[in-house]
């Protein structure tokens, strides 16, 4: 993140804001979504706030006068405009939120909604008839190169607006749910992951996107760039949101598949970051914190727990041999353990058929790996523990790779105890090595001997 002087806020202030037929003025909103964008960047958003409703009231059609709007009214200046304003409403609904106050941050996205409709449908940008580029207002070689919205140009448009409305739609959602309000916030979540699937649709349609022209405009409130990674945290979001929601009344098998996909964003995400533990862009108002990701991912994972369960109440057969046993890490994270019953047969038959579904083994594992990464290793050999119990109850033996993996790490978490200065070091190396010793003797079944798999466990 970038730091702001102080002073150059009040550097701001001092400036008088020039009239819209000013190009000199219209160009400084570009300056000043910069500074409000590093402000929210910051967390300085009192500050945000006000850089962005003086570049708001540059672009409003309000401030217009007659003559400009004679000049701009139905030209692809007019489009982009709108565009411009629906992104400031857009970030200013973002600010007002982080400041508290959702009912003035649910009415800028509502309006950052409108405009981004109704720009869809601007007569420049709707139909493919040709578009003249004025030079004065973008680059002069783009315009001779590309004087029309043809094609993949108005492909690439409409991944723009979409991009933006979804991500209006998505805080709108966020919002609903903060206040309690689950059938809108839930109508809004679906409505945010299908126009990012739609987006996904045709971004993969056209894998060389660097090969299109620039598109022949430039914004001043927006990055063209519709990136992967900002889809993903969006959708991670929202998937986890819906499948929260739906946990009150409605699937328990919505709400499984919900939270795999949330986990399953994030892993893309993390994947494709590599190994920084932040990432943060202009572009997007969604903020990879890899901390902040383990926690929720936690989170997910301990609902999930939950629901799976809720299904065994149903089935009234327990993994554990008819000993009722319940793992009730999800108390930690505030989760409603009044189990709902109603209709939860036909879930739990439907879970039951779902292939390729986490099962609670497979969470358990997960939870230890998150428990391990956070420095919690007593927690972890506990899940770990519990995971290679009912794994190997399923399997109907230990000779398999799956229990050679929770082994391993079993081992590595006993390990990490065993480097501590603690009176327990001694017997967790004992254990350790006992886990490695099983781990390889597994993967020599299944491998031979000088598979990389045991080599790991050798080390």
């Amino acid at each position: 993140l970038f730091q702001v002087p102080d002073k150059a806020l009040s550097v701001i202030e001092l400036v008088d804001i020039p009239s819209l037929n000013d190009s000199t003025g219209i160009d400084f909103v570009q300056l000043l979504c910069l500074i409000g964008t590093s402000y929210t960047r910051t967390h300085d958003f009192e500050k945000a706030k006000t850089v962005m409703h003086k570049a708001q009231a540059l672009l409003e059609p309000a401030s217009l006068s007659a003559e400009s709007d004679s000049k701009v009214k139905g030209t692809l200046e007019e489009a982009v405009i709108q565009l411009d304003i629906a992104h400031l409403y857009l970030r200013v609904g973002f600010v007002e939120s982080e400041l508290g106050n959702s009912v003035s941050a649910a009415s800028s996205y509502k309006k950052a909604m409108q405009v981004f409709n109704s720009t869809a449908t601007h007569p420049v940008l709707s139909s493919k008839s040709k578009v003249n580029v004025d030079s004065k207002h973008g680059d002069p070689d783009v315009a001779n190169r590309n004087k029309s919205l043809y094609g993949l140009h108005h492909k690439e448009l409409e991944m723009v607006l979409k991009n933006g409305l979804a991500c209006a739609i998505h805080r709108l959602g966020q919002t609903y749910s903060e206040q309690g309000k689950s059938e809108k916030a839930m109508q809004f979540l679906e409505d945010t992951a299908r126009i990012l699937n739609e987006i996904h649709d045709s971004r993969t349609e056209f894998t060389n996107w660097k090969t299109v022209p620039p598109l022949p405009f430039a914004s001043r409130c927006s990055w063209e760039e519709v990136s992967a990674i900002s889809t993903s945290m969006i959708l991670s979001d929202a998937n986890e949101r819906s499948g929260r929601i739906s946990m009150d009344g409605g699937s328990d098998r919505f709400s499984l598949q919900c939270f795999e996909r949330a986990i399953g964003m994030r892993e893309f995400v993390m994947k494709t970051v590599g190994s920084i533990s932040t990432f943060d862009a202009e572009s997007s108002l969604e903020c990879f914190d890899e901390a902040k990701w383990d926690k929720r991912n936690m989170g997910c994972y301990s609902a999930m727990l939950m629901l799976i369960e809720k299904r065994e109440q149903v089935k009234d057969k327990q993994l554990s041999g008819g000993e009722e046993k319940s793992w009730k890490m999800y108390h930690k994270f505030g989760l409603d353990t009044d189990l709902d019953l109603e209709n939860a047969q036909t879930d739990a038959e439907s879970i039951e058929n779902e292939d390729g579904m986490l099962t609670k083994e497979d969470i358990l594992f997960r939870i230890g790996n998150l428990q391990g990464k956070l420095g919690r290793f007593r927690d972890a050999i506990i899940s770990y523990k519990e995971a290679e119990e009912l794994t190997v109850a399923k399997l109907g033996t230990r000779d398999h790779p799956i229990v050679m993996n929770i082994l391993h790490n079993l081992g590595n978490a006993y390990r990490a105890i065993s480097s501590s200065p603690s009176r327990q070091s001694m017997s967790a190396k004992e254990e350790a090595i006992a886990c490695y010793l099983e781990s390889i003797r597994i993967s020599q079944v299944f491998f031979g001997k000088q598979h990389a798999t045991a080599a790991e466990s050798m080390q």
